[in-house]
């Protein structure tokens, strides 16, 4: 190893984030590249060579490397490909024996996850409401009352409740879509 990348690898090891930005900038175009050959997919080589590079950093105080850094990352990188890959196999088997035993269920599986993934983001919509619009908008919507109820409970003209519902829907259209 020559002197330049064991002063690097010492200073990280003294957990000095310059040197691991140092090593970083370094080697990770390199991995990069190299990660998208093995994995063909850009956003796996991304979070593999991320993972590497989180892995040296948690284990930088008890890390030995025997030859070269840059050996060691791209033995890291391969040994994360390979694991990346086996994994996404284990998946796709996975998903397709459930498939088979319960056809249709991926499909079903999916749009649960589409349907929890819109209430959270109506949910968050919604939390950007003034107080008020967001409970005439509760009340109506998902505690079933109609405008007049509404407006009854909260001591406000039917009037106000469809501003308050239409603010509300008109928010939830632009978040959302």
């Amino acid at each position: 190893m020559e002197q330049k990348e064991k002063e690097i690898l010492a200073r990280i090891k003294r957990s000095d984030p310059k040197a691991f930005e140092e090593l970083f900038r370094r080697y990770y175009p390199a991995l990069l590249r190299y990660a998208i050959t093995l994995l063909k997919d850009e956003d796996l080589a991304e979070d593999a060579v991320q993972s590497v590079f989180v892995h040296i950093w948690e284990k930088r105080i008890e890390l030995e490397i025997k030859k070269t850094i840059k050996s060691y990352l791209f033995r890291s990188m391969y040994n994360a490909s390979l694991n990346l890959l086996k994994q996404k196999e284990l998946n796709e088997k996975s998903r397709k024996a459930l498939s088979l035993i319960h056809p249709g269920i991926e499909q079903s599986f999916l749009l649960n996850i589409e349907a929890r993934e819109l209430e959270t983001r109506i949910a968050a919509a919604l939390e950007t409401l003034p107080e008020k619009c967001r409970l005439v908008f509760d009340l109506s919507r998902n505690k079933g009352l109609k405008n007049r109820e509404v407006a009854e409970k909260l001591s406000i003209s039917i009037k106000t409740v469809e501003a308050h519902l239409s603010k509300a829907l008109g928010v939830l259209k632009k978040k959302i879509g």
